[in-house]
């Protein structure tokens, strides 16, 4: 894996935030969705907030790599 792309707290957040509305706006599709599945990221606490944000980070590390190894073909 190529190394970690350096993100700034703003995008680091940034990401997190799209995650959530990504999940929120899934979780309404289900049948019965838990009330903390419907949460916005204002109503999480940190260490939610912060595993959004490393999904959003692991993401953005993967479309990179995969970025890279095509630009090299």
């Amino acid at each position: 894996m190529a190394d970690a792309v350096a993100l700034s707290d703003r995008d680091r957040e940034a990401l997190g935030r799209r995650v959530r509305e990504v999940w929120v706006e899934w979780a309404r599709e289900q049948p019965g969705p838990g009330p903390s599945w419907l949460l916005s990221w204002e109503e999480l606490d940190d260490g939610q907030r912060e595993v959004d944000m490393l999904i959003g980070e692991a993401l953005t590390e993967d479309f990179s790599e995969a970025a890279i190894q095509a630009s090299e073909r």
